[in-house]
């Protein structure tokens, strides 16, 4: 079929992009009078009443058992509106997704992966209508968690047997397999895990396995793997990795890991602010010395600036001050100290730095200027 682009068409073909970009369906333009805000439909549920379906949803299917008969009854009451039906279909799917499923549990909810929402809201960031309880979306979520659950539980039990063969999984990004196996390294005992090391360790070629291999080094508490992973890794494991570092190490041997992995662009500013992090953990001037060494760096400079700015502490924005009117101080690391005190931006960083112009420490000109400027302001 052949489609034509027509200008008086535009409007609505937006209509329909914006929608799929917000990622819930929209509503047909016809429905659009009968779409609610998102307090007009709390609103609307309180006054439906649903208390008591809630209560029978909760003893139907819960840590007790599942009588998914019972529940099904419930939500296919004959006084029930769309908004009362697709609101305790939402509660029951929600509830679900905590339960190990029986066959039932099975048939009920696949049986919801086609479910035709009717019941809509606008979208938060712009008049456009979608769906309130995106019922087929959540059951097909729900089926996706189940089967995850079910290949952890499985890796689990191996583990404990000392059989590793489900971490092939972990050649299936994006799968529901590769998540179960992720989601048991993150629960498997340090035995466990040491031995699923050994196994990554044995068959992984150069970045493979790299998410698996965060967790049990975590797990494991091996500072040298944790170290190895954050110099060469990049995306969210790698962010996330740093971020577990002050967690699994004493202050000082975090703050080890965290410099080494400053080396590494694509963690170096998550690895900062986790450097600042320490203070709370005695280290304190030796944070604030490194933070003060990395003013001069082309690479850590600007983050260094920013998190001496938000720290408030005007015995360390001294310290920059007396840095900036230094006779050794560089263009970098006057450009980095004067914008940790613009970034501070109190009465302290405007007093130096309109005493820094009076004295006219500043060795670039067109810095100066921006200081003028931003001293007007």
């Amino acid at each position: 079929m052949k489609v034509r682009f027509d200008r008086c068409r535009l409007p609505e073909m937006l209509v329909v992009f914006l929608g799929l970009v917000a990622g819930m369906p929209l509503a047909n333009a016809k429905d659009t009078q009968a779409v609610m805000d998102g307090h007009e439909l709390q609103s609307a549920i309180l006054r439906s009443d649903l208390g008591v379906a809630e209560q029978q949803i909760a003893q139907a299917i819960g840590r007790h058992g599942q009588d998914w008969a019972a529940a099904k009854a419930v939500v296919q009451s004959a006084g029930l509106d769309n908004l009362g039906r697709e609101y305790l279909l939402h509660q029951v799917l929600m509830r679900a997704r905590h339960l190990e499923p029986d066959e039932e549990a099975l048939q009920f909810v696949s049986s919801l992966q086609d479910y035709d929402s009717e019941v809509y809201v606008w979208h938060a960031e712009g008049p456009l209508p979608v769906v309130a309880y995106p019922i087929g979306t959540l059951a097909t979520g729900t089926l996706q968690i189940w089967a995850q659950q079910r290949v952890r539980n499985d890796a689990l039990r191996e583990f404990q047997s000392g059989i590793f063969s489900s971490l092939e999984h972990l050649g299936r990004s994006g799968t529901n397999e590769y998540a179960g196996v992720i989601a048991a390294l993150k629960d498997a005992d340090p035995l466990a895990a040491g031995q699923a090391k050994a196994w990554l360790g044995e068959n992984a070629r150069a970045g493979d396995f790299y998410e698996a291999r965060a967790i049990v080094a975590l797990v494991t508490a091996d500072k040298n793997l944790i170290s190895e992973l954050t110099i060469s890794g990049d995306g969210l494991a790698a962010i996330e990795l740093v971020r577990a570092v002050p967690s699994r190490f004493d202050a000082g041997s975090a703050f080890d890991v965290l410099v080494r992995a400053t080396a590494n662009p694509a963690v170096a500013s998550a690895a900062m602010f986790e450097i600042d992090g320490l203070r709370k953990h005695g280290l304190g001037a030796r944070v604030d010395q490194y933070l003060l060494d990395q003013l001069d760096d082309p690479e850590l400079g600007a983050t260094a600036a920013a998190i001496i700015s938000r720290s408030g502490d005007l015995q360390l924005l001294g310290r920059i001050a007396e840095a900036l009117t230094s006779a050794t101080s560089t263009p970098a690391y006057q450009a980095r100290a004067t914008l940790a005190l613009t970034l501070a931006n109190n009465q302290y960083s405007r007093t130096v730095l309109l005493d820094a112009l009076e004295n006219d420490v500043f060795i670039d000109p067109n810095l100066r200027s921006k200081v003028v400027k931003w001293l007007q302001n």
